[in-house]
């Protein structure tokens, strides 16, 4: 499912975000991070597929000049054109505290994204522990099963040592 997911957006934006180190910065991780202001382990989670919040693309974006439709959707100019206003930078929109009054349709389908984003990454989370705790049950059940297998074993020891103690006080008398 995870997979899955990644083939989804995120894998996308994971090697978009790739071909930014390596193109504008020679494949120099700490450098990238420290442009942005995040940290190395972050920069190389992202390389592999983990998802950045929708900050972190924000970060991008604002300290590079690199287009958030590129970034997002890989359609477009990598790069933002600083003099063309339709590309200039425009903030992710925390949807808690979006009030509306001065959207525009980017901004909506911004926090659109950063809502998809984050339900995908609650759905994984959800589908990795489902699964861990179905393995578990299912654990559970081999050794209840075992466990009654061995109480039966210890029932029929305790009579077989019953049987053997009456044979052994009868061949005594």
């Amino acid at each position: 499912m995870r997979e899955k997911l990644l083939m989804n957006g995120d894998i996308s934006i994971s090697l978009r975000i790739k071909r930014i180190v390596t193109e504008l910065y020679d494949g120099n991780q700490s450098e990238f991070a420290r442009k942005i202001g995040i940290s190395e382990s972050n920069v190389r989670s992202y390389l592999v597929g983990t998802t950045p919040k929708a900050d972190v693309l924000e970060k991008i974006v604002k300290n590079i000049a690199i287009s958030y439709e590129w970034l997002l959707t890989g359609e477009g100019s990598m790069l933002r054109d600083e003099q063309t206003p339709s590309q200039l930078t425009y903030q992710i929109i925390d949807t808690e505290q979006h009030t509306g009054e001065s959207s525009t349709p980017r901004d909506e389908k911004m926090a659109e994204y950063k809502i998809k984003i984050e339900n995908d990454i609650y759905k994984v989370l959800y589908e990795k522990e489902h699964e861990k705790n179905t393995e578990l049950y299912i654990k559970i059940g081999n050794f209840e099963e075992k466990l009654g297998i061995v109480h039966k074993e210890i029932d029929e020891l305790i009579k077989r040592i019953e049987l053997l103690e009456k044979e052994l006080a009868e061949n005594k008398k």
